[in-house]
């Protein structure tokens, strides 16, 4: 039993490997609202937009 959670533990530090190097850097708030004003989002899953912000 004490293998299997083994395995299943390393199987999900790999797996979390990519999208932790796509992370990047945090932004602040401030960074945030200047990076965001005066842009539109989409919003959609599988191909099927379900939503746009301005």
């Amino acid at each position: 039993m004490r293998v299997v959670a083994t395995y299943l533990a390393l199987i999900g530090a790999i797996a979390g490997l990519p999208a932790a190097g796509l992370a990047g850097q945090s932004m602040s708030a401030a960074e945030f609202d200047a990076y965001t004003r005066g842009k539109t989002f989409y919003y959609g899953r599988d191909g099927s937009a379900y939503g746009g912000e301005e």
